[in-house]
């Protein structure tokens, strides 16, 4: 018995050892930065910023145990003036107001899924801007769906 209680002690006594070192290795790791500075193209940046205020002008809140089609259409809709090319060349399919879009390539071998979500959740608290305003202002687009995730839509678009 006493021999059962030595070795858990000492495997015990590993695992702290082995958590200290991570903690240590982690603490003295030098951080990494980056000198990437992306072209101060203005007029690009606005015309996206445009695009996404568009999208989160589109109320899609979610709420539990409700269907709102209509919503999700409507929001389809606006994608496809916004990016027409992805409408003309791949294969959507729209099942229960989710969309499933098809881009068909040069081969099969090593596909890949890209997965974000339309809706909202509520809009409460006190906001800046409207919660479905999609002002641009101060560099920035406001609204509900800028962070999560109207913005991946858009980044995948």
């Amino acid at each position: 018995m006493k021999y059962v209680g030595l070795v858990l002690l000492g495997i015990l006594l590993i695992i702290i050892l082995l958590l200290l070192i991570a903690i240590v290795r982690t603490l003295l790791m030098p951080k990494k930065t980056s000198n990437y500075k992306p072209d101060a193209d203005e007029k690009e940046a606005l015309r996206l910023a445009q695009k996404l205020s568009k999208m989160v002008q589109c109320d899609t809140t979610s709420h539990a145990g409700e269907t709102e089609i209509e919503k999700y259409l409507g929001f389809h809709k606006v994608l496809e003036e916004l990016f027409p090319l992805v409408h003309k060349e791949l294969q959507k399919t729209e099942i229960d107001g989710n969309l499933l879009y098809y881009w068909k390539g040069k081969s099969s071998e090593k596909p890949i899924l890209l997965m974000s979500h339309q809706d909202v959740v509520p809009a409460e608290g006190e906001w800046i801007h409207a919660p479905f305003s999609g002002d641009i202002a101060d560099g920035k687009v406001w609204g509900r769906g800028t962070a999560d995730t109207k913005c991946t839509v858009m980044a995948f678009l």
